[in-house]
């Protein structure tokens, strides 16, 4: 026997779909090169930090008065490695123009890690990664699926050469 007429689906209650959803398209991002760094307590010409340049501080020094110029830094080499990883990893390729600031943002999380090794930045990189789809977990989330491509076929191994014959045979037979 046939069970009930299933509801029409525009009077189901359910529909597994959030009330905001939307579909937007976009190009992918375009890729930026780390912006020029410049410290928050390195001057270029003394030793001074930002907020020690005043003229009681210069009366103490024997440094002329200036004002405060940071000097540039450089980014780490794991920063860099790291800033040319991500954007060629497949996940590039999801990111739009809007997201490009906040990977910046990250990218002097990563720096400030490899120079101080503090673990509550560690924390935040792992929490900010997971917005942009740069760990196993938050690409199950967003329900990213990277496909393999092949690499190259193995090589098979040379094939045996065939066995003697079993000996437990000759126990079996006895002639």
């Amino acid at each position: 026997m046939p069970g009930p007429v299933p509801k029409a689906a525009g009077t189901r209650q359910r529909r597994n779909r959030t009330s905001t959803s939307a579909r937007l398209e976009a190009p992918p991002a375009s890729r930026v090169e780390l912006p020029t760094r410049f410290s928050s307590y390195r001057c270029v010409e003394c030793y001074l930090a930002v907020g020690k340049h005043t003229a009681e501080q210069f009366d103490k020094e024997d440094i002329l008065p200036h004002g405060f110029e940071p000097a540039e830094e450089t980014w780490r080499d794991l920063t860099i490695a790291w800033w040319a990883t991500i954007w060629a990893s497949p996940m590039a390729e999801e990111w739009v123009d809007a997201d490009v600031p906040g990977l910046v943002a990250l990218a002097f999380l990563v720096d400030e890690f490899w120079r101080t090794g503090n673990r509550e930045i560690a924390a935040e990189i792992r929490m900010q990664q997971r917005e942009y789809g740069l760990s196993p977990l938050s690409r199950r989330s967003l329900q990213w699926e990277i496909i393999r491509v092949k690499r190259a076929e193995r090589v098979q191994p040379e094939a045996r050469p065939p066995r003697r014959k079993d000996p437990r045979l000759r126990l079996v037979s006895n002639e």
